[in-house]
């Protein structure tokens, strides 16, 4: 077995997902905004960006993004002539409509997730530091 690189910078940054499409081309998912946003006050920067290797070398050489200013993206699935996104408060299925390789057109399958980081609230934690099954923090009395 052979292990080699086929993506770094910087053709992508702070990586969270990635898939390959059908058509070869590489799906990736960025939170280069974790975990505070790009201006530390919250503002979404999470990226989609699709890597095409376009002289067919097995290294991807070209790097575009489908796209960006998201709030924590995890996920992305490339399908038919769009992709579906995993990114809080929602999962919805991004296209390009007008051919220029950034997505212009979204609809929304699934909203609800909580729009925080859970690593970043405050919290106040028993001397165990136990936590329930409910993702709840419980203190001792």
């Amino acid at each position: 077995m052979q292990l080699s690189v086929v993506a770094a910078e910087p053709l992508i940054s702070d990586p969270v997902n990635m898939t390959v499409g059908p058509d070869g081309r590489l799906w990736v998912v960025q939170m280069g905004d974790y975990p505070r946003g790009i201006d530390d006050k919250g503002e979404p920067g999470g990226k989609v960006v699709v890597l095409t290797d376009k002289d067919k070398d097995g290294t991807y050489d070209e790097s575009r993004i489908f796209l960006d200013g998201l709030p924590y993206p995890t996920g992305v699935f490339p399908y038919r002539d769009g992709a579906f996104v995993s990114a809080a408060p929602e999962i919805f299925f991004a296209k390009d409509t007008d051919g220029d390789g950034r997505a212009d057109q979204r609809d929304i399958w699934f909203s609800g997730f909580k729009l925080a980081n859970p690593q970043h609230t405050n919290l106040r934690h028993n001397q165990t530091g136990s936590q329930s099954h409910n993702g709840r923090l419980h203190e001792r009395s």
